[in-house]
């Protein structure tokens, strides 16, 4: 099982989310702050996927086109332990008392997995700062 992570920080939109559902499940509602290098789903295709759900719909020619709704899937809601069970050597799970997330390390990145160009960059783990 392979992952969607979100290459862009920001809030995610229902637009960019529709579009990513139909690569895999996700993890992420619309409305979810997500920052770069979080994995935010899971397909099945060989090699992690880099999307951007913060993506917002252009605004060109609104007249013309009627507001479509868009009909999502229920994110997939996961556990602490069902993260301990997702992730593999180069991923971390970061709980906080509203979210539990999993994301990329560089620290912990497989030798030779060139398939992200990016990773996670925004943690502070408590075993760096207390060096």
């Amino acid at each position: 099982m392979e992952y969607q992570v979100a290459f862009e920080g920001g809030t995610s939109t229902s637009y960019a989310i529709a579009s990513s559902q139909e690569r895999g499940q996700m993890f992420i509602a619309p409305g979810t702050e997500v920052y770069k290098g979080q994995i935010i789903g899971i397909h099945q295709r060989p090699g992690d996927l880099a999307l951007n759900v913060c993506k917002k719909k252009a605004a060109t020619n609104i007249r013309s086109n009627k507001e479509q709704s868009v009909i999502l899937d229920t994110p997939l809601d996961y556990s602490l332990d069902d993260c301990i069970e997702y992730i593999q050597e180069d991923e971390l799970v970061e709980i906080t008392p509203q979210s539990i997330r999993m994301s990329k390390n560089p620290k912990l990145a497989k030798k030779g997995r060139t398939s992200l160009p990016f990773y996670a960059m925004s943690h502070i783990f408590l075993s760096e700062t207390e060096e």
